[in-house]
């Protein structure tokens, strides 16, 4: 049996100590960090996505929170895709009251994240 050639777009680890699990948000700002000042660095805006993925399962709930998933903040708008037409209609449903879940949530952090609507797009699993 022939092994399989290197695949180029995998990604090794360096050899080392493994730290184990880390928080979301602070995986998000690592990489925010490394892609530098002129690919959004440590933006308000970039660090405010961080805070509500970071809270995403208290904030959608726990039975929501895996069938919907924030993308990106448009000013006030917290736009996130819905894996299916039925989950979209549940968002729109639930804005306001997932909206108040937001700020509570981000506000006990100590960074309230200002979101004023909630925009839902439908984009099924791949």
């Amino acid at each position: 049996m022939n092994p399989s050639p290197p695949n180029p777009r995998r990604r090794r680890r360096p050899p080392g100590i493994d730290p184990g699990p880390r928080p979301l948000r602070e995986v998000i700002e690592g990489a925010v960090e490394r892609l530098g000042p002129h690919h959004g660095g440590r933006s308000p805006r970039v660090l405010a996505l961080a805070e509500v993925v970071s809270h995403w399962e208290e904030i959608a709930g726990p039975g929501l929170a895996p069938h919907v998933r924030p993308l990106k903040l448009e000013g006030s708008t917290l736009v996130v895709a819905a894996d299916h037409s039925a989950r979209a209609t549940q968002v729109r449903l639930l804005g306001a009251e997932l909206i108040g879940r937001l700020r509570q949530a981000t506000g006990e952090a100590g960074e309230e994240v200002v979101v004023d609507e909630v925009r839902v797009v439908v984009r099924p699993p791949s």
